[in-house]
């Protein structure tokens, strides 16, 4: 198996964070008052999709290969979503190194 201990440590954290049978209330949103905050919020929201995703996605019978399938899964999607959800974020940065605004961009962020 080539993922090895990565496997293990992926699989340990799903769960912990996946459902046993009960309902599972999602905590309330902070109020969003920046880009970076809402990329937070949608980066969030995607784990809780992706996890809720591959607890309900058909997997092979075999252990080995169920832990395969579910981290090679677990890791294209993990990566994709990602990067689409800190891409408003990735821009602005982008934009501020365009125009020479990086320090305004920390200091709206809470940077000093």
């Amino acid at each position: 198996m080539k993922y090895g201990p990565a496997i293990i440590a992926i699989l340990g954290g799903l769960l912990l964070i996946l459902p046993s049978g009960g309902v599972n209330p999602v905590p309330p949103t902070p109020p969003v008052t920046d880009i970076l905050a809402q990329c937070q919020a949608a980066d969030r929201a995607s784990k809780i999709a992706l996890v809720q995703e591959l607890a309900a996605k058909s997997w092979p019978t075999d252990r080995l290969e169920r832990i395969e399938a579910m981290t090679d899964w677990w890791l294209e999607q993990y990566t994709e979503r990602r990067a689409a959800d800190y891409e408003p974020f990735t821009d602005a940065v982008a934009v501020a190194i365009d125009a020479d605004t990086v320090a305004e961009l920390a200091a709206e962020l809470g940077g000093k």
